[in-house]
């Protein structure tokens, strides 16, 4: 406690004096105030604290690699992702193993550039989960730099894509089916967008027409009608327009 009561935290180093004949005759305290060392300890324990809580609640699959790709620290989640009951049955094993052979060449040559370059975002693997499965991945990691500025870790976020490449395969089947459709239909079909331009016709379009794709593509849809039916075509891409607005 200081002269004006305030606290204060200190470390002491207690030195024994002893006389030529061995016996202890007092001591040397030396103090030193570590106030600000304390404060500075608590502000990184909190940062600390925080940083777990938000490795441990995130969704995705967190873990904490040496150079070397060992894994020294992970989250639920990458043993939820990798298909283990905890991450103590992970802890210390090498990330590459997990990876498919085919995948596993441009994952050391990644992780190479991770090092070299300090990043590395978006990449998507293949890992092998215990059960023998494989799922899709995607990567992102960055390179940990040591109080000299040296590469000290890896941090390393997975994300399984499984349900996302699904999807995409899903759209992919649809767009096949529909353009299988499209092409080889016996009638015309032609696309316009809301300005009521053309923007796509099939075989069969351009055939009804007697025209080729390329003099139909960019054209207002008007442009096949005939004055007849068609006096003023502005007027018609008008209501084509307040029925494209109009759904």
């Amino acid at each position: 406690k200081r002269k004006d009561g305030t606290l204060v935290q200190v470390l002491f180093q207690i030195i024994p004096n002893k006389n030529s004949s061995g016996l202890l005759i007092g001591v040397t305290i030396i103090s030193r105030d570590i106030s600000e060392q304390k404060k500075t300890e608590i502000k990184l324990r909190k940062n600390e604290e925080l940083y777990r809580s938000l490795i441990a609640t995130s969704p995705d699959a967190i873990l904490l690699l040496d150079l070397n790709g060992k894994i020294l620290m992970s989250n639920k989640q990458v043993a939820v992702t990798l298909g283990f009951n905890g991450i103590e049955e992970i802890q210390l094993q090498n990330i590459f193993s997990f990876f498919t052979l085919k995948d596993r060449r441009r994952i050391f040559r990644d992780a190479r550039k991770v090092i070299e370059s300090g990043i590395l975002k978006n990449r998507e693997y293949t890992v092998i989960r215990e059960n023998g499965e494989q799922i899709p991945v995607e990567i992102n990691a960055s390179l940990i730099l040591d109080m000299f500025g040296k590469p000290d870790g890896i941090i390393v976020i997975m994300r399984d894509i499984s349900e996302r490449k699904k999807a995409e395969e899903a759209i992919k089947n649809s767009e096949l089916r529909f353009r299988s459709i499209w092409e080889n239909s016996n009638d015309g079909m032609r696309l316009t967008n809301c300005e009521g331009t053309i923007v796509a016709v099939n075989k069969a379009y351009s055939a009804l027409i007697g025209l080729n794709e390329k003099d139909l593509l960019g054209k207002p849809f008007t442009f096949i009608y005939s004055k007849e039916d068609c006096e003023d075509p502005t007027i018609e891409l008008k209501e084509y327009r307040e029925k494209f607005t109009d759904r």
